[in-house]
């Protein structure tokens, strides 16, 4: 695996990780982080952030500046962690090439979305789901993770 990560010194991104070989995930990147990113072969970045979530700067306009495509897939919270928005995750995932970030404000939302992919569209066993979504940033979404999963 190809570790992304380190070629990123400086960056200001929290809850950064790199649970798969070409997906970085973690919360909202800094200003200069999508010139990092740029640099160390990140070519997408999936916004799960809901428009106004944050207003420090525009992500896309800065995703566009450092020449990445940029995917907004805003996910409104809890109630929004379904198994559609996992398939709309796996879709988005499908359809891009090369290296991708995909983040939200703590990588929460991410970690969830990315547990019940594993878990229900992937087939992989609920243990190996979980672990991979808290690898992606899963924590205080846990119980619904688990509620979607169960009930898919």
């Amino acid at each position: 695996m190809s570790d992304l990560l380190s070629k990123m010194p400086g960056l200001s991104m929290p809850f950064a990780s790199q649970p798969y070989d070409n997906i970085i995930c973690g919360g909202q990147p800094g200003i200069e982080d999508y010139r990092l990113m740029k640099t160390a072969g990140i070519d997408n970045v999936i916004n799960m952030r809901m428009p106004g979530e944050h207003s420090d700067f525009n992500d896309q306009e800065q995703a566009s500046a450092a020449g990445l495509t940029y995917v907004a897939m805003p996910i409104a919270g809890e109630p929004a962690i379904t198994l559609d928005a996992a398939r709309q995750l796996d879709e988005v995932l499908a359809g891009l090439d090369g290296n991708t970030l995909v983040h939200c404000a703590s990588s929460n939302r991410v970690g969830a979305l990315f547990a019940i992919r594993a878990a229900v569209l992937q087939g992989k066993p609920l243990e190996d789901a979980v672990a991979e979504g808290q690898a992606a940033g899963l924590k205080a979404l846990l119980d619904r993770t688990l509620m979607v999963i169960e009930s898919a």
